[in-house]
């Protein structure tokens, strides 16, 4: 008699998604214009910060124009638009709310690409897992000033600024999953808006250098020498706390 092949049916369990929660908001990066093509690098350092909510190998042509853009935002749950332009006085950033706006218009006075900063780092850091999770937004002089209410343009642009990125739920986020940080600074003198990309990670503080080396062995479950933990046992016996703090690294920057 011939064995039957078992198959494993309920191996699997589908992810059914929560009809309350939003979708988190996605974003396509694109230039336009006759001197596109000088905004081709700040393009690619654009998109990498707004991963993984963005289309990251997006191709555009000449030929597209804006409608069709907005005809395939739709179906793929595009929610905003940033678009470069580049003449030949200046160069310009709009950030668009799909499909009717609003849009919030930016003159590009100068920028910093993601590889001239690591160029001038000692030790540059970009883990690969960071661009799995969005980044954490901090929003730095956007309110108004002492006995002075919002401007209405700031406030248009706090509101479409935030909504660009998922919101963060602080009592069910994970620490592992906090990867990145996107500063935007809003000088009230200039006016200008100063968006800064980070990459952040977790370290020990409080505690001495070996019980720093013994605390990341046991995180990467490697090899401890028993003679560092006899050195150590002064400072363990006291009842010494591991306090975290963030240790932020500069990964891209601009103006």
């Amino acid at each position: 008699m011939a064995k039957t092949r078992r198959r494993k049916k309920r191996t699997h369990v589908e992810d059914v998604p929560d009809p309350s929660k939003k979708p988190d908001p996605r974003t396509f990066v694109f230039r336009r214009g006759k001197h596109a093509n000088l905004m081709a690098d700040l393009e690619m350092d654009i998109r990498k910060m707004m991963m993984p909510n963005t289309a990251l190998n997006l191709r555009e042509s000449k030929r597209n124009m804006l409608r069709d853009f907005v005809s395939v935002a739709g179906p793929l749950g595009v929610t905003h638009f940033i678009m470069l332009t580049a003449t030949e006085s200046s160069n310009y950033m709009r950030v668009a709310k799909s499909p009717r706006g609003p849009t919030l218009a930016l003159r590009i006075k100068g920028y910093s690409l993601a590889r001239d900063v690591q160029s001038a780092q000692a030790r540059p850091r970009a883990p690969p897992n960071a661009f799995q999770t969005p980044p954490l937004v901090v929003l730095n002089g956007f309110g108004g000033s002492a006995g002075a209410p919002q401007p209405e343009h700031l406030k248009l642009a706090t509101v479409l600024l935030q909504a660009m990125f998922p919101p963060i739920n602080v009592n069910k986020v994970k620490l592992s999953a906090c990867h990145r940080v996107v500063l935007l600074t809003h000088d009230k003198n200039t006016g200008m808006i100063s968006p800064q990309h980070y990459s952040i990670s977790v370290a020990p503080s409080g505690i001495r250098k070996g019980l720093k080396h013994v605390h990341a062995c046991i995180l990467t479950a490697s090899y401890v020498d028993v003679a560092e933990l006899s050195e150590l046992s002064p400072s363990i016996g006291q009842g010494h706390l591991c306090m975290w703090y963030i240790a932020v690294i500069l990964c891209c920057g601009g103006e």
